[in-house]
């Protein structure tokens, strides 16, 4: 016989086990729809001249 203490901790574990289990697949899908949709596609990953870190007084770029 299971105390309820362990019963609801094993149902709280398979739960959790579903979550990760989807969250996966999504994430696994999410990776081949876009390795799929950018095929033979080119993009610019240069983040040079991006936005990013501008309010750093410091690295301005320009020196």
């Amino acid at each position: 016989m299971v105390c309820k203490s362990c019963e609801e901790r094993r149902e709280w574990m398979r739960v959790q086990y579903e979550r990760a289990k989807e969250r996966t697949a999504k994430a696994i899908n999410r990776i081949r729809g876009i390795a799929d949709k950018d095929s033979g596609t080119e993009h610019n990953t240069d983040s040079a001249d991006s936005e990013q870190g501008s309010d750093n007084p410091s690295s301005t770029g320009t020196e």
